[in-house]
C-alpha cells in the first residue's frame, strides 16, 4: 500500500466523517464533492481477492453509516424513487452473479454497484429535504469538478499532473491529460456533466461575488473537456448544449452564446485549437480507414457483435450473461485485428469501450435490458418534470436532462471504470427528482408565475448555495 494515499484518505475520511456527524447535510455534501474528486488511487488494499477500499468506498460507507442516524431527525421522509426498477436490476445482477464465470469478480462487481450507485442513491435521495438542499449538493458538486478541471488546467500548461505525482511519483512526461480521473475520456465526460450543473447553480445564485467564482470554475470545466483530447466528451458537450438551448431559459441561453462566442475567439486566435478539433473529425468521419481514431470509432461499433455472439452459446448466458466484470478475463483475440482501435491493454485482450455492450455480455439480455428501461424511465421522469415546472424551475430540469443524456450517451462509446463518474451520475438523478418532486417555496412560486421565461433566481433568500 502506498502510504501518502492511505494516510490522505484517512485524513479525508476524517473530516467528511466529522462533518457528517454534526451536520449530516452539510456532511453529505461534502462527502459527495470529495467522491466526484479525489482519485480512486487513494486506497487501502487487503490482498487475497477481498476488494480494495476505495476513497469513494470508504465515504460511501461512512456517509451509509451517519445516515441511519441522521434520518430518525428528517423533518419528512422522502420515498426511493425507481425503487422497483432498482431491486429488479439487483436481483438480475446477483442471479448473473451466481452464474457467473469467474464468482469472485462477479461478487465484487455486485458488491461496487451496491454499495457506490444503489446506496449512495438511496442516501442523496432521501436524506434531500427541500431545494435549498438541492442546491447545495450541486454547488458542492460543481465545486469539487472545478477542483479536478483545475488541476486538468496546471497538467496543460506545466505538463505535470500534480496529483499522480504527489501520491505516485509518476505525474511527468505523460501523454493524456486526466487530472484525478483514470483515462482522458473520463475526465472529459465529467467536465460535460459539469458545465450545465455550474450553469444551474449560477442562475439562482443572487451574491456577484459568488457569481464569477461560478463562471471561472464554468470555463475551467469547459477547458478541461477540450484538454481531455476526446471526441465523445466534446460531443456530449454540444448535445447538452443544444438541449439547453431548446429547453432551458433565457439567460441559460445567454450563457451558451457567451461560451460559443469565447470558443470562436480561441479557435480563430490558437490555430492549434483548430487543427485539434478538425484533425479529431477528420480521422473519425474521413477516407483514411486505417487511422487510429477511424479503428477506434469502428470497433466501437462491433462491440455489439462480439457481444451478442458470446451470450448466444447458451440460453443462461443469452439471459443473463456471464457476470459482472467476466469481460476482464475474456480472450475475444479472435474478433479483431491484432491491436484493433488501438486500445489493447494485452495481446488478445480488447477492451470494453463500449459499456452498453459490455453489460449485455455480462449481464445478459434480462439485466441489460432492465438497465435500459432504468435509464428510460429516469429521462422520462424528467421530461414530465420539466414540462410540469416553470420559469427557473424549468432551466435547471433542462440541466438536468442534459447530464442524463450525456451520460448515456458515454455508455456508447467507453467502458465507465471511474467510480467518480458512476457515483457522479447517480447523485444527479437523485438530486434532480426531488428538485423536480420538492414543491417551491411560497416566494419562488410567486416570481415563477410573473415572469415564467425569466432567467433570473427563484427562492432567492432561502435556496442560496454555499461551497459547502
Amino acid at each position: 500500500m502506498n502510504p501518502k494515499c492511505v494516510i490522505t484518505l484517512l485524513i479525508v475520511a476524517a473530516i467528511a466523517f466529522r462533518h457528517l456527524k454534526s451536520d449530516y447535510l452539510k456532511g453529505l455534501c461534502l462527502t459527495v464533492g470529495f467522491i466526484v474528486s479525489m482519485p480512486d488511487y487513494m486506497r487501502i488494499s487487503f490482498g487475497g481477492g477481498i476488494p480494495e477500499m476505495t476513497v469513494q468506498r470508504v465515504l460511501v460507507m461512512g456517509a451509509v453509516f451517519f445516515w441511519l442516524g441522521a434520518k430518525r431527525n428528517f423533518t419528512t421522509h422522502q420515498s426511493i424513487p425507481f425503487k422497483g426498477l432498482l431491486l429488479a436490476f439487483t436481483l438480475s445482477q446477483l442471479i448473473s452473479t451466481l452464474l457467473s464465470a469467474n464468482l469472485m469478480a462477479g461478487v465484487k462487481s455486485l458488491f461496487v454497484f451496491t454499495l457506490e450507485n444503489l446506496m449512495l442513491f438511496i442516501v442523496v435521495s432521501t436524506t434531500l429535504q427541500d431545494r435549498a438542499g438541492v442546491l447545495r449538493m450541486l454547488t458542492a458538486i460543481g465545486a469539487g469538478l472545478g477542483g479536478v478541471a483545475g488541476v486538468a488546467m496546471i497538467e496543460r500548461f506545466k505538463e505535470i499532473n500534480i496529483s499522480l505525482e504527489f501520491f505516485l511519483g509518476e505525474g511527468r512526461g505523460l501523454v493524456d491529460i486526466t487530472a484525478t480521473y483514470p483515462h482522458r475520456i473520463l475526465l472529459g465526460y465529467a467536465m460535460a456533466m459539469a458545465v450545465p450543473i455550474l450553469m444551474a447553480v449560477r442562475e439562482h445564485e443572487t451574491q456577484p461575488k459568488r457569481q464569477k467564482v461560478i463562471l471561472v470554475l464554468l470555463l475551467l470545466t469547459v477547458a478541461g473537456c477540450y484538454f481531455a483530447n476526446s471526441r465523445g466528451p466534446w460531443s456530449g458537450l454540444v448535445m447538452a448544449g443544444g438541449i439547453l438551448l431548446v429547453l432551458g431559459s433565457n439567460q441559460m441561453r445567454k450563457s451558451f452564446v457567451m461560451i460559443g462566442v469565447l470558443s470562436v475567439v480561441v479557435i480563430i486566435a490558437r490555430p492549434g485549437v483548430r487543427e485539434t478539433l478538425v484533425s479529431a473529425i477528420s480521422t473519425t468521419v474521413g477516407a483514411d480507414k486505417d487511422s487510429v481514431k477511424r479503428k477506434s470509432y469502428e470497433y466501437r461499433w462491433k462491440l455489439w457483435e462480439v457481444a451478442y455472439s458470446e451470450v448466444k452459446k447458451s440460453p443462461g448466458r443469452l439471459l443473463f450473461g456471464y457476470g459482472g466484470l467476466s469481460t476482464e478475463d475474456m480472450d475475444l483475440s479472435d474478433y479483431f485485428e491484432k491491436e484493433s482501435g488501438g486500445n489493447t491493454a494485452l495481446l488478445g485482450f480488447t477492451s470494453w469501450d463500449n459499456q452498453q455492450a459490455c453489460d449485455l455480455i455480462e449481464f445478459g439480455f434480462v439485466g441489460s435490458a432492465l438497465e435500459v428501461i432504468l435509464f428510460i424511465a429516469v429521462l422520462w421522469k424528467l421530461l414530465k418534470l420539466w414540462k410540469s415546472s416553470q420559469g427557473v424551475d424549468r432551466t435547471i430540469m433542462a440541466a438536468f436532462i442534459s447530464i442524463t443524456v450525456i451520460f448515456f450517451y458515454a455508455r456508447s462509446n467507453v467502458y465507465l471504470f471511474s467510480p467518480q463518474l458512476k457515483c457522479l451520475f447517480w447523485v444527479l438523478v437523485a438530486c434532480s427528482i426531488r428538485y423536480g418532486e420538492l414543491k417551491p417555496t411560497e416566494s419562488s412560486q410567486d416570481q415563477n408565475n410573473s415572469d415564467p421565461q425569466a432567467g433570473n433566481v427563484g427562492e432567492r433568500n432561502s435556496n442560496n448555495a454555499s461551497l459547502v
